[in-house]
């Protein structure tokens, strides 16, 4: 069979942000949040009739710490 099918992704608008506060030359809170407006992603084969995958997955969001010595 041919697999050199193309792909193709739809144009999406994703909105990320991140904030971080350094408490000191070693140490650093972060907060992240990726996809906050919530855009699905599309592919598809050959052409747009073709949708090949579609996902909703929603914002993704992290909380941390980092460290380095």
């Amino acid at each position: 069979g041919n697999y050199n099918q193309p792909l193709y992704v739809m144009e999406r608008d994703q909105i990320d942000a991140s904030f971080a506060y350094r408490i000191n030359e070693h140490a650093t809170w972060f907060v992240e949040g990726q996809n906050l407006n919530d855009e699905n992603t599309r592919l598809y084969a050959r052409h747009s009739e073709m949708l090949f995958l579609s996902q909703d997955h929603g914002p993704i969001y992290r909380l941390g710490f980092r460290y380095r010595f």
